[in-house]
C-alpha cells in the first residue's frame, strides 16, 4: 500500500528554539524597549534563533530533510544574544556574536541543504531573536543584561495551522543533542 507524501509545510527554518528557561530574561530585556506602536511580539514557544530559513517545502522534500537532519550531531552549544537592536528599520532583535561552536553547527546544517538542493542563505549569518516584528518607530535601550542558555539540538520548524491560536510555529521535529 502506497502512503500520501507528507503535507505541503510553510515558511520552514531550522532554530535554536529558546527553551521555557530563556523566556523571562528574554521578556525582562524586550520590557526595556519604547513601543511607541503596537508591534506583533514573538514570545513564548515561538521564539527561537534561526540557523537557516529554508521557505516552503513539499511533503517528500520534507521527509528528505527531516531523514538527513537526523544524521547530523548536535552537541550543546552555549548561546548568548545581548546586543538590542532594530533592524531594517521595525525588526526587533536582540543579537549576539556567532562563537566557533555556534558556527560550526550553522555551517554543518548549510551543507545538508546545499546536498538536498534547498535554499541556503550565502549571506553572514548573525545569530539572532526577534523580540517583534513591525516594530516601526520603537526605540532599543543602552543597555541590556545578556540573555542565555545553552542550546542542546535544534529543531526544524513551520507556520503553524490557522488553528493553532496565537503560535505563529510548530516544531516539525527536533534532535537532540
Amino acid at each position: 500500500m502506497h502512503t500520501a507524501p507528507p503535507p505541503m509545510l510553510r515558511r520552514c527554518f531550522i532554530a535554536w528554539m529558546a527553551p521555557p528557561q530563556a523566556w523571562p530574561a528574554i521578556e525582562a530585556a524586550r520590557a526595556l524597549w519604547h513601543w511607541p506602536n503596537t508591534p506583533r511580539p514573538l514570545s513564548g514557544p515561538d521564539l527561537h534563533i534561526t540557523l537557516h530559513f529554508i521557505g516552503d517545502l513539499a511533503g517528500e522534500r520534507a521527509q528528505g530533510l527531516i531523514d538527513a537532519l537526523a544524521a547530523v550531531a548536535a552537541s550543546e552549544v552555549p548561546v548568548r544574544i545581548e546586543a538590542a537592536e532594530l533592524w531594517h528599520a521595525e525588526t526587533a532583535v536582540l543579537s549576539g556574536p556567532a562563537t566557533p561552536a555556534m558556527r560550526a553547527l550553522q555551517t554543518t546544517l548549510g551543507q545538508v541543504l546545499v546536498a538536498l538542493g534547498l535554499p541556503c542563505d550565502t549571506r553572514r549569518w548573525r545569530p539572532h531573536l526577534t523580540l517583534a516584528r513591525h516594530a516601526r518607530g520603537a526605540q532599543p535601550p543602552g543597555v541590556t543584561t545578556p540573555v542565555q542558555w545553552l542550546a542542546a539540538g535544534f529543531s526544524l520548524a513551520c507556520a503553524a495551522d490557522a488553528d493553532a491560536g496565537a503560535q505563529r510555529y510548530r516544531i516539525v521535529r527536533g534532535w537532540p543533542g
